[in-house]
């Protein structure tokens, strides 16, 4: 059908969302495995070690292509921010054929990319499926708010595969404050930053689970 998505956007999410809930089941077995080590450290505990490190890399993997399928979508956020201002403000009642006829021929290159996003998230998730169709088909599904789009060039180092802490700019530390002589030194303030960690749920062992954040 022509004008069709190439994608169904809510399966889309529901891959997501199942990926975001296979990592967080893998990331307690992690929680209980460390706590199995530190409590056999001296008898069984050191045969699991093997296990738990398998475990972690096989989390991350998963973290990874939760990542790239974020990506795509910031990849189509970003496109529609330049569509907006390749369109600007205007008054729609005064619109004439001509801005008309020059706002279409602006968007048809801006169509085509979009499609092609679209097709690469479709061959994506495809491959996730094949992936990790098994292993997540009956899970179910857990969703978490996706983080703030980041700038274009932080974009360009997560399509590498970098956490978005990883590829957002770098903060110069603050000077380090100096008490006058004879008082003492005041305690460093941690800042809290707007940049989301790991794709890693919240995890609380051996009770109920805390409210999911967002993480890149």
């Amino acid at each position: 059908m022509a004008g069709a998505l190439p994608i169904d956007p809510e399966e889309w999410d529901l891959v997501i969302d199942k990926l975001v809930r296979f990592h967080d089941n893998i990331q307690l077995e992690i929680v209980e495995l460390v706590s199995k080590i530190k409590s056999e450290m001296n008898g069984t505990g050191g045969a699991l070690v093997p296990i738990a490190e398998e475990k972690a890399d096989y989390g991350k993997l998963i973290k990874k292509d939760i990542r790239r399928m974020w990506y795509l979508e910031y990849e189509i956020a970003d496109l529609q921010e330049e569509f907006a201002k390749e369109m600007g403000s205007f008054d729609i009642a005064n619109m004439t054929v001509d801005f008309i006829e020059d706002m279409l021929i602006k968007s048809k290159p801006l169509q085509t990319v979009l499609l092609a996003i679209r097709k690469k998230q479709k061959d994506t998730m495809d491959e996730l499926k094949v992936t990790y169709g098994e292993p997540i088909k009956d899970l179910e599904a857990l969703y978490i708010a996706r983080p703030p789009k980041p700038d274009h060039d932080t974009l360009m180092l997560m399509k590498e595969g970098m956490s978005m802490s990883e590829a957002a700019p770098k903060k110069e530390p603050a000077p380090a404050e100096t008490a006058p002589e004879g008082e003492a030194c005041p305690l460093p303030v941690l800042e809290g930053g707007d940049i989301p960690t790991e794709p890693g749920p919240a995890i609380v062992a051996n009770g109920d689970q805390a409210p999911v954040e967002a993480a890149a």
